[in-house]
């Protein structure tokens, strides 16, 4: 960056809006203006001339010695140090515009930071002429080097004379013994960057100060120096060298830098426009400038966006995309993820050259050294889709530069099809066509005993789009032909080939074929989603078409049904029954080709046969039953041959194809198979259909222990299972719910084999319990009794149990509840706990499965029982049942999965412990959340989190360990940390005082993270009140303890934007908040949403003064997402305020640089002109 023809290095710029800088000025700032100072060996003589006695030594002899030495020598004549403060002065005066630029340097926006040697008060006096308030520091009362803020007088000044650095002896104290100012100048060119202003490299003073620059602190130390002479002996200090010409330049450059650090908004944007303007190449000062532009860490992305836009907007050639690039900007070519402002770039140059001059964007990137971006080629394919200006060449050129492991499949979807229509050659469309349908390899493990494979994935999922690039696809079958065809095959084989691994290859079937149950259309498949499906589409129609006008020969159809690949064969079968030429031919095809034994062939194939058969010779037809029957015969078992014969042969004849073959086949089939039926064909969905018929329970007759071990008996016969056996039992006990006890009961009294546990479970988990009273309960518990000590069966009886206890009306029942609970030792519980599958991997889905768990229903139907123990009359039954779940969690110490689901229950009914048992929950539950280390303390906090905090009593067990939940937790814990918070919140709001209340806002305003979710708090529950409800809670408490709580920036930012709900609730709260948020009008506000109403109701508020508006409505416009018409509305409102007058100028400049913040044009009338001059 280039300052009245001075270079200042990006790096002191850029520390400076970082708030990074510190100016050390030396005695060649005091010795600036109309009052200079001496350096400091004319200081050395000014002071020889007071202290010196007459008849003392040549003091010309003594002065040629260094400064710190001669004055140690001095101080043995007199006191140096009060003369030194008598030669300067201790008055304010005499700064110079040096002084007075150095500060401005800073502004008002950033901490001043200057470091001087210098003993006078000159910074002082600029300082208070400006009006900036600042800190003084005067040595060796040294603030901390690497965080300070104010004027630091390392050496001293003239107000504690004694004090002062003058002597050798001074220096050694200050830089070797006590170290005071070393330990400040490291800890500071540690952390700052720094700019020497006023020092000579020959100075004494920059040997000491030097010291503490070590290599790696190399490129932050920089000093302003007259002319180059002295490059290398500061280049051996450590310091860069800043150039100047002349001394009366300095002044002029630190105001110039102010200047230009501070400009507002639009004059930045009025700058970048000139420079776009520009057809001639830049200078190197010119480059400079543009470049600070867009790297001022002060400017977040919506400033960067509006310079961006006003370069964009007055660009008018390629050599305005090769200035940026010059200049360093050039993220917008090179890299994927972008910036807003970046992508404004980015829009600009693809719109502007991709299609005529993109050799020219090439050059300019690659002479760089740059690649393009994957997203700059991506949406130069896409510009190029939907402009009506295109060439075969520019569309080619962008393919070759595309990264297919970095492009967006979604983009793909949409604009490829576009270029497909739009292409001229039929070699660069199949080029495109193959990139559309290409793919990587990714290995899968195996499954269900199978090896692993790979399998593909496509690089673009057309999922969304798939009939618009099927039809850009098949629309060059005409003229590609055979060769889009093969491309498709092709694909499809590789894929299969790829997959292969699944099978044994003697037995192929590609895994890929299932995802479609029929190659043609066909209702009972899914929504054709994907990439695959594309592929199938295209190669049926563009097959179709080519068969049906004779370009694809019959012999390539029947090679297509030669093919190893499912997919490939079943297309070929299509394309056959198309035309089939000989019936005979096509049913000994049926049965050659293999197809019968493939699942995900059977609609094609029995619709082959269905076209044939009828046509067929009897001979034929018997030919290919017995194919079939041979066929079907090498299934593993009588049943699913027999099953996949009937299949074909009734759906036949249902079709209408009556035959005396086909019919004797079904008779045979009936004999041993009589309850076969077919399903609803075509049967897709399931390709090994056994033929259930409908579940029908026993009848009362059957209803016994016998039968129902039977059916699970039976599980493993063929076409039988246990979810059939598990149905018909469901059935059987709705239909006779009074013969249910007695059926378990009997199952109960035997249960030695698996059959008979399976029975005891499915029996357990089908009790009808609304059809049964309390004498029949009862009668259930000495069954519980037996099952639950059985592991396979444990599960079904904690659920039963649970069941139980919500209807058990007497204590007796109760009692004997009671005693199967505790009958059971603790380690039998636990126990199930790692055969349900519940992990320690805490997800969001994991307190359901825990409280659905064995263990968490076992202790839920404690708690549902304790809680009813006086309602039931149990006398000694909390004392038991509290035993009972004491000894589970001493049981459970050790495993930490048993213990998070034990606390997750338990704290899931924190209002019941903490009204009844509190001894109990301060005992045995309180450590578990409140110590991180304590088993159990994930599952507390999942139950807790979980809660509905009930009553006052229950928020007052929380008030002593609330202060956990307002720290970040690790991330599996911060869902239920932030419903434990948002608890607390409401808690606190409905049940404290306003001491206590006001406590606990304050601790959440200590983290802006946290804000949102007090303030959110705050305005639901006055949201929920009635209108003078809310009147009085925001008088008395609420308005206090919000505006509080966002009365800084970093929480306002988070905060105020729900100021925005509310404004609609009552005149007198939106004057407030308008009148809070106006008084901030300069602070940030986080991104959110302004609604129509919510506009209208700050806009007509009577109570708010109109600047107060004015300053709001500017804040919202420039800091919030609006929707087109409000920011309309907000624009208008604005211009008519201005054009009515009134408006002081620095609120018209506020609403300029909001406009220029936002790309909205400002009105070119007298009334929006102010001194500024923008």
């Amino acid at each position: 960056m280039y300052i009245n023809d001075i270079q200042v290095p990006d790096g002191l710029n850029q520390a400076l809006l970082k708030h990074e800088l510190v100016i050390f000025a030396g005695s060649g700032v005091s010795m600036q203006g109309d009052c200079p100072l001496p350096d400091f060996r004319g200081l050395v003589k000014q002071i020889a001339e007071v202290v010196a006695r007459p008849g003392s030594t040549n003091i010309n002899e003594l002065l040629e010695e260094p400064c710190e030495t001669a004055l140690g020598h001095l101080d043995q004549m007199g006191n140096i140090h009060q003369a030194c403060a008598r030669a300067i002065g201790k008055e304010l005066e005499g700064y110079s515009d040096l002084h007075v630029g150095i500060l401005k340097l800073f502004g008002i926006k950033r901490k001043v930071r200057v470091v001087t040697t210098n003993f006078d008060r000159r910074f002082e006096g600029a300082a208070e002429s400006i009006g900036i308030s600042s800190q003084t520091y005067i040595g060796p009362a040294l603030p901390l080097g690497d965080d300070f803020e104010g004027i630091v007088y390392l050496h001293g000044n003239v107000l504690c004379p004694e004090q002062t650095v003058l002597t050798d002896v001074d220096f050694g104290k200050a830089y070797i013994t006590n170290a005071w100012a070393s330990r400040f100048l490291l800890d500071m060119f540690t952390r700052y960057t720094v700019l020497f202003v006023g020092y000579s490299c020959s100075d004494m003073m920059v040997k000491y100060l030097t010291r503490s620059i070590s290599a790696d602190m190399n490129g932050r130390i920089f000093a302003l120096e007259r002319g180059d002479s002295r490059d290398s002996e500061w280049s051996s200090l450590g310091v860069i060298p800043v150039h100047f010409n002349d001394y009366n330049e300095l002044a002029p450059l630190f105001m110039g830098w102010e200047k230009l650090s501070n400009e507002s908004l639009s004059v930045r944007r009025s700058a970048v426009a000139s420079y776009a303007e520009l057809t001639s190449q830049l200078s190197y000062m010119e480059y400079e400038n543009l470049a600070s532009f867009f790297t001022n860490p002060e400017d977040g992305d919506e400033e960067r966006n509006a310079l961006a836009t006003a370069f964009c907007t007055n660009a008018n050639s390629i050599e305005s995309l090769k200035s940026l690039v010059d200049c360093g900007i050039d993220s917008f070519l090179t890299k994927d993820k972008l910036d807003g402002w970046e992508w404004t770039f980015l829009d600009w140059s693809v719109e502007s050259f991709s299609v005529d001059q993109y050799v020219d964007v090439y050059q300019i990137a690659s002479g760089k050294g740059r690649m393009l971006s994957s997203t700059y080629v991506c949406q130069s394919l896409e510009h190029i889709a939907d402009s009506p200006d295109f060439s075969d060449a520019s569309i080619s050129f962008w393919l070759s530069f595309l990264n297919l492991d970095k492009t967006d499949d979604i983009w793909m979807g949409f604009t490829f099809p576009k270029l497909l229509s739009k292409i001229a050659s039929p070699d660069l469309a199949l080029r495109l066509i193959e990139i559309m349908l290409s793919y990587k390899a990714e290995w899968v493990k195996g499954f269900a005993g199978t090896k692993g494979s790979f399998c593909p994935r496509f690089r673009f999922n057309f999922s969304d789009n798939v009939e618009t690039v099927t039809k850009a696809i098949v629309a060059w079958a005409d003229c590609l032909g055979v060769r889009l065809l093969s491309l498709l095959c092709n694909r499809l084989s590789d894929i299969a080939n790829l997959e292969a691994g699944y099978t044994d290859l003697c037995e192929w079937i590609d895994s890929s074929s299932f995802i479609r149950h029929a190659i043609e259309d066909h209702e009972q498949d899914m929504p054709k989603e994907g990439t695959f499906c594309v592929m199938i589409d295209c190669a049926r129609e563009v097959g179709r078409k080519l068969f049906l006008a004779n370009i694809l020969e019959a012999n390539k159809v029947l090679a297509l049904i030669d093919s190893k690949c499912s997919l490939i064969k079943r297309l070929g079968l299509y394309l056959y029954c198309l035309s089939p030429s000989d019936a005979n031919q096509a049913l000994a095809l049926a049965v050659k080709c293999g197809a019968l034994k493939d699942p995900a062939a059977k609609f094609e194939i029995y619709h082959l046969v269905l076209t044939a058969y009828p046509k067929a010779s009897k001979l034929a037809k018997k030919e290919f039953i017995e194919g079939v029957n041979l066929t079907f015969a090498k299934y593993a078992d009588d049943h699913h041959c027999s099953y996949a014969r009937f299949n074909l042969y009734q759906w036949l004849v249902d079709n209408n194809v009556t035959d005396d073959l086909l019919q004797q086949q079904l008779e045979q089939i009936a004999v041993d198979h009589p309850n076969f039926k077919l399903t609803e064909f075509p049967d897709l969905s399931s390709f090994t259909t056994c033929g259930f018929p409908q579940i029908i329970p026993l009848t009362a007759s059957e209803f016994t222990a016998e039968n129902v071990i039977q059916l699970f008996e039976r599980a493993g016969d063929v076409g039988h299972d246990d979810f059939e056996a598990d149905e018909i039992v469901r059935a059987s006990c709705n239909a006779h719910p009074g013969s249910v006890i007695k059926v378990i009961s009997d199952i109960a009294n035997r249960i030695e084999s698996k059959p008979e546990m399976l029975a005891a479970k499915f029996m357990l988990l089908s009790i009808p319990w609304e059809s049964l009273d309390s004498d029949k309960l009862a009668q259930l518990l000495p069954v519980f009794n037996i099952t639950a000590t059985y592991h396979e069966s444990y599960a079904a009886t904690i659920h039963a149990l649970e069941y139980l206890v919500r209807k058990i009306d007497n204590a007796h029942v109760a009692e004997c509840v009671q005693l199967t609970l505790s009958s059971v030792a603790p380690e039998r519980i636990l126990a199930c706990v790692s055969h349900e599958g519940i992990s320690n991997s805490v997800k969001e889905d994991w307190f359901s499965r825990a409280l659905n768990s064995s263990l968490g229903q076992a202790v839920n139907a404690q708690i549902y029982l304790l809680a009813r123990c006086d309602e039931l009359e149990l006398n000694d039954g909390s004392t038991s049942l509290l035993d009972s779940i004491e000894q589970l969690i001493e049981a459970s110490c050790n495993d930490e999965v048993s213990s998070n689901i034990i606390f997750a229950a338990l704290f899931s009914q924190l209002n019941f412990w903490v009204t009844n048992h509190m001894p109990f929950y301060k005992s045995h539950m309180e450590s578990a959340l409140v110590n991180n280390d304590v088993p159990g303390h994930i599952g507390s906090v999942w139950g807790l989190s979980n809660l509905n905090i009930a009553n006052r009593q229950t928020w007052r067990s929380l008030s002593e360990v609330w202060l956990k939940f307002s720290v970040a937790p690790c991330e599996e814990l911060s869902k239920p940390y932030e419903r434990i918070r948002k608890y607390c919140l409401f808690s606190s709001i409905r049940f404290d005082e306003k001491e206590s209340r006001s406590k606990l806002l304050s601790h959440f305003g200590r983290t802006p993270a946290l804000v949102s979710e007090a303030v959110s708090a705050i305005v639901h529950y006055l949201n929920s009140l009635d209108p003078t409800d809310i009147v009085e809670a925001w008088n008395e408490w609420a308005k206090d303890d919000l505006f509080n709580l966002i009365d800084t920036e970093p929480n306002f930012e988070q905060g105020a934007p729900l100021l925005k709900r509310m404004v609609t609730l009552n005149e007198d709260i939106a004057s407030s908040c308008i009148a809070f948020m106006a008084q901030r009008c300069e602070w940030k506000l986080d991104r959110t949403i302004l609604t129509d109403k919510q506009l209208d109701a700050v806009i007509t508020c009577c109570n708010a003064s109109k600047v107060d508006i004015v300053k709001v409505i500017l804040m919202h416009l420039k800091w919030s997402r609006l929707l087109q018409k409000v920011q309309q509305s907000c624009v208008v409102y604005i211009n008519s305020k201005v054009e009515a007058g009134g408006l002081e100028e620095d609120l018209i400049d506020m609403a300029k640089d909001v406009y220029a913040y936002k790309s909205i044009p400002v009105p070119r009338t007298p009334n929006w002109q102010t001194a500024r001059g923008d």
